[in-house]
């Protein structure tokens, strides 16, 4: 899965935000390590652990606006809510556990809303089997 992250047109991430549940942190902290990145570019966001679908949007909205990638680990439901209401050519039932999907914004992070991402890639463990 990190491979496809690697292949894909997108770039590394700048920053990695996630929740600051044990294994959501573990989970960030592999991420970071795999793809080569400093474990310092891993930082916790209260607000991700318990968040839904609105939260989340307001949460990446207020993403440093000098930050072009970065990656969002958190929980479900919100995650697969996220996808689906802010990327119209996505649909998924559930972002299975470990799955990453890439999204592409036109324009800074505040302008993140219904529809306003388009697909990128999205894979998880077990996707190639």
């Amino acid at each position: 899965m990190v491979e496809s992250i690697r292949e894909s047109r997108a770039p590394l991430p700048q920053k990695i935000v996630c929740s600051p549940a044990q294994r959501t942190r573990e989970t960030a902290d592999l991420l970071a390590a795999e793809m080569d990145l400093p474990l310092t570019l891993v930082e916790e966001a209260p607000p991700v652990y318990l968040a839904g679908e609105s939260r989340l949007v307001q949460l990446i909205r207020d993403f440093d606006p000098t930050l072009d990638c970065v990656m969002l680990v958190g929980h479900n439901p919100a995650i697969t809510e996220l996808l689906n209401t802010v990327c119209d050519e996505l649909r998924v039932d559930h972002v299975p556990t470990a799955g990453v999907a890439c999204l592409l914004l036109d324009g800074d992070w505040s302008s993140l809303g219904p529809g306003t991402a388009r697909f990128e890639s999205f894979d998880y463990p077990g996707a190639h089997v």
